[in-house]
């Protein structure tokens, strides 16, 4: 697909219009109520994309090895979407 130059310049503007700036307990309690997945990164939100059909197979594959090395213990391995908060970044991100 080709898309002109001013075709990408509307891409590109919308999707900077897309970043907004919150407080870490802002973005969580404004985060709550969206239906698209968005990651906050010092005090800014920005919006995720959906994963790519390889990336679900190859994640799925190292959680059911990553599963059966840790069989036994009291660790768990988690494949699904997880929100981690990564206070050294003021970050929030969802593991996909």
């Amino acid at each position: 697909m080709h898309l002109s130059n001013s075709r990408k310049r509307r891409i590109t503007v919308a999707l900077t219009q897309e970043k907004m700036a919150f407080g870490a307990q802002e973005y969580l309690v404004w985060e709550a109520e969206q239906i698209d997945k968005r990651e906050y990164v010092a005090g800014e939100a920005y919006a995720m994309v959906g994963a790519r059909r390889v990336h679900v197979i190859v994640t799925g594959n190292l959680g059911s090895a990553l599963r059966e090395h840790l069989r036994g213990t009291s660790c768990h391995s988690l494949i699904a979407s997880m929100k981690l908060n990564i206070q050294a970044m003021d970050a929030f991100s969802t593991l996909m």
